[in-house]
């Protein structure tokens, strides 16, 4: 519990360290947006449209700077290495035996472990993209944004990274070494986040459910049912495939 309390302070750090230089720049990008918007244009067709998207509006420009590129980035690399341990770090440090023979139940030695994990990584991303305001205010910044759609995005994007997570927990289960947890998962959405920038690839990546498209949707609405099932389907078939094999799970 000690750990994931410092895990999940650590990624709140920098979620609140990233949107303060977000905020702070702020003005400097409308004021030279013309130019960047030129730099993207030479960078491909996606990463054009993204950034064309980006400078229409306030909004855009936040959510894609916090959510698109950090918390997509930051927050699927954290998912990972929370959950690679869950299981597969206590067998590589032996201590797997020890962990299942405490006086409970396996339900809930699992739901603990998982839980534990997944709060350190959503809690830092929801609390930290609500302090959006008061950074605009110390920060000087003149901003429209609000508290409500900080934390609408936030929550999306929690969903979404909590299906990254329960893949890694999934994996962790069935295998021996959290490193292969980590190169095998890492390995994987990296090249979903590099197939994105393909153009006419893009539509396979699973990071189209969170482009800047998808969070512009999110500045006045909590979007469609099924923009939001994806995610939480996807997170709740790992979670089940992750508890079908610690139940099934040998201390070794």
């Amino acid at each position: 519990m000690r750990s994931s309390l410092l895990r999940g302070f650590g990624l709140f750090v920098l979620l609140l360290g990233h949107l303060a230089a977000v905020v702070y720049f702020y003005p400097l990008f409308n004021e030279q947006k013309g130019a960047l918007l030129q730099l993207a244009e030479g960078m491909g067709r996606v990463l054009a449209q993204d950034a064309k998207l980006a400078s229409l509006t306030e909004w855009g420009y936040f959510s894609s700077q916090q959510f698109f590129k950090f918390a997509n980035t930051l927050g699927t690399g954290a998912a990972v290495v929370f959950a690679a341990g869950a299981v597969a770090g206590e067998t590589q440090g032996g201590t797997l035996e020890i962990y299942l023979a405490r006086p409970v139940s396996r339900a809930r030695l699992f739901a603990e472990r998982w839980l534990a994990g997944a709060l350190a990584l959503i809690v830092p991303l929801v609390a930290s993209s609500a302090l959006i305001v008061p950074l605009a205010a110390v920060l000087d910044v003149e901003i429209v944004t609000s508290t409500e759609q900080m934390v609408r995005a936030a929550c999306y994007q929690s969903v979404f990274l909590l299906m990254f997570y329960s893949a890694a927990y999934a994996v962790s289960v069935f295998v021996v070494r959290a490193l292969t947890v980590v190169l095998s998962l890492l390995f994987v959405t990296i090249g979903m986040y590099a197939l994105y920038l393909v153009p006419g690839a893009n539509e396979w990546s699973i990071y189209q459910w969170t482009d800047v498209q998808t969070f512009v949707k999110l500045a006045n609405h909590w979007a469609s049912p099924t923009q939001w099932a994806r995610p939480t389907i996807g997170a709740v078939s790992f979670t089940a495939l992750a508890w079908f094999g610690f139940r099934r799970r040998l201390p070794y």
